[in-house]
This record gives C-alpha cells, structure tokens and sequence, in this order.
C-alpha cells in the first residue's frame, strides 16, 4: 500500500511542477509581449508588392496543359496500337527472383 500511496504522490507532485512551470512561461511571455510592443515602430511591418492591373492572368498550366495533353494522348496510342490485345500485363511465367521460396512457376504452360 506504501508503495502505491508514494506512486500516487510522486505523479502529483510531477504533474503540479510542470503545471506551475507552464503557467509561469505563459505569464512570461504575455509579460514580454506587452513590454515589447512599445517598441513595435521599431520595426516596421513590410509593404507588399502590389500586382499590375493588366488583366487577369490566366492559370499558371493552362498553356502547358494544352499542348502537353494532346502530346500524352498521342504517344499512348501509338504505344497501344504497337502492342496486341492484353499485352500490358507483366509477363507472369518467371519466377520472383527476390524471394526464394517463389521457385514454381506461376502460369505454368
């Protein structure tokens, strides 16, 4: 019983430290705060470049995407037009050389 009445209050003394501990860093850093921004026109903030007024602008891939699309579409046609139906599939008649124990074949013809 001793040794969980020991456990009990060792967790609460823990856990009562690092509460006091995060109490006292938040008032210390709304302490700071306030007492810095007296200094704040110190440091201005930056100015952001404002934008041109020439329109608007379009999309930044709207050009790509129109000439690289048609250029896709083509090249994978050509690609299946060369190959015969059902082709795209990996061939499954040799064995996975990474794991021995996959010494069968699997589509054995």
């Amino acid at each position: 019983m001793t040794a969980l009445y020991v456990g009990v209050l060792l967790m609460i003394i823990g856990m009562g430290t690092v509460f006091a501990f995060l109490g006292l860093m938040v008032w210390c850093v709304e302490a700071c705060s306030r007492y810095l921004a007296r200094f704040a026109y110190l440091m201005p903030e930056k100015e952001v470049p404002r934008r041109r007024k020439d329109g608007p602008k379009p999309p930044a891939g709207a050009a790509t995407a129109a000439t690289v699309v048609p250029v896709i579409t083509a090249a994978l046609h050509q690609h299946l037009s060369d190959k015969p139906r059902g082709a795209l599939r990996a061939p499954r008649s040799s064995p996975c050389p990474a794991n021995p124990i996959h010494t069968h074949r699997m589509n054995p013809t």
